[in-house]
């Protein structure tokens, strides 16, 4: 079904039991929809095939009840102007190379940090901001394995601290 999202359209829509999942897709940003599961579960997403791709690339913005329309339909529509880069490629594995452990955190802070009530987030946000950020904020982060459980851990040698980090199930290492 394709029409201008709204948040009473996003409210309103259900997915039928015998159907996995329910697509709307915007008329005002190209790419940008609401998916809505048979579990009830309502995310924005932008679907596009990115300049030089061959296959279309979807991405999650958020769940609706996190983000508001006009803030998921902005961000859909930077992806918007990124995908349509000529360069989107090349930008996107420069980017990957250099994120540094502030970058991820930022990230972090933008999407799920949002979900927690405003005392335990600012908690969060403080903590980092005065021990965690100014110790390891500059390190590159690259990503080690599989891991299932959270937590910073650091380790000094010679060389140096090496921080290592497990977050969203993964282990990452900081150098």
């Amino acid at each position: 079904m394709k029409q201008k999202i709204t948040a009473s359209l996003v409210a309103k829509t259900r997915c039928p039991a015998e159907k996995g999942q329910v697509w709307v897709r915007d008329t005002e940003v190209s790419g940008f929809a609401v998916r809505i599961t048979n579990k009830g579960i309502k995310s924005f997403v932008f679907e596009k095939r990115p300049k030089g791709v061959a296959r279309v690339k979807q991405i999650t913005i958020g769940r609706c009840g996190e983000w508001s329309v006009e803030q998921a339909r902005d961000a859909a529509r930077k992806l918007a102007v990124e995908f349509s880069d000529p360069d989107y490629l090349q930008k996107q594995s420069e980017a990957k190379a250099r994120k540094s452990f502030s970058d991820a955190f930022e990230q972090y802070a933008e999407t799920k940090l949002l979900t927690l009530a405003e005392s335990p987030r600012s908690k969060h946000r403080g903590f980092f901001d005065r021990e965690i950020l100014p110790l390891v904020g500059n390190c590159l982060w690259r990503r080690l394995r599989e891991n299932t459980y959270l937590g910073l851990r650091f380790q000094c040698n010679e060389a140096g601290i090496t921080a290592q980090l497990r977050v969203f199930g993964r282990r990452f290492l900081l150098s």
